[in-house]
């Protein structure tokens, strides 16, 4: 069965005009682009002051993603990409996003995020500040 999404379930939206350059062969929005949109959703809280998670020392890493392909987008346009947290751990946390083309979901994805030291590129804790941070946007 599939699942129904819902824009409102995700508390951070991010808007992104679609670009002529994103479309392939088939005449819809690449696969890769998908990723990409998605990129632009997890930024607006890695890079947010309020969620406290940008230090001068830290870096985030990407340890998973997987995509749900489960609409074309078609050019022009733009979408809104939804972004909620669905787990938090000690040293990275775990984002569901969703890529909304007008009322159609187009894709989900899960991704997994670690905070790392930027010298030894090794795991770092996140503040408790972040998780609680982290713990409003589920």
């Amino acid at each position: 069965m599939k699942k129904n999404y819902d824009l409102k379930d995700y508390p951070v939206h991010t808007v992104e005009k679609l670009r002529f350059r994103d479309t392939d062969s088939q005449g819809h929005v690449n696969n890769a682009v998908y990723v990409t949109l998605i990129e632009m959703g997890r930024v607006d809280i890695l890079f947010d002051p309020q969620y406290g998670l940008d230090h001068e020392n830290s870096m985030f890493m990407l340890a998973h993603i997987s995509v749900d392909y489960l609409a074309e987008i078609n050019w022009p346009g733009s979408v809104v990409i939804g972004t909620k947290v669905t787990h938090i751990g000690n040293s990275s946390f775990t984002t569901e996003q969703v890529i909304f083309s007008g009322d159609v979901c187009a894709a989900v994805a899960k991704t997994v995020i670690v905070l790392a030291d930027k010298q030894t590129r090794q795991k770092k804790s996140l503040t408790d500040h972040a998780k609680t941070a982290l713990a409003s946007l589920y």
